[in-house]
């Protein structure tokens, strides 16, 4: 898997792996936006906690109650908070 991989190159650098969430689901309609605001605010704390670089492994193509593009969403966020931020995903 995406975060398999990445767990392993992070722990061969030495580096500290947060895990801020780890969730799954069935495609199956529209998130939630109360799930989404909890899955991205423990995202954005650590972030806002600082670290060096991010991964994420998204589906691609979230959609929310609200939100036509969940993973934009979340990236713009992180975006502002960290503007410099290296981030890698997996979809």
């Amino acid at each position: 898997s995406g975060t398999g991989g990445f767990i392993d190159l992070a722990e061969a650098a030495g580096a500290e792996i947060v895990i801020p969430i780890a969730a799954n689901a069935w495609p199956s309609g529209p998130v939630a936006d109360d799930a989404f605001d909890y899955m991205a605010e423990r995202i954005l704390n650590a972030v806002e906690a600082g670290c060096d670089a991010l991964f994420l492994d998204l589906h691609g193509a979230m959609v929310t109650d609200s939100r036509e593009d969940g993973e934009g969403s979340l990236i713009s966020q992180i975006r502002a908070i960290a503007p410099d931020l290296p981030i890698a995903a997996a979809l």
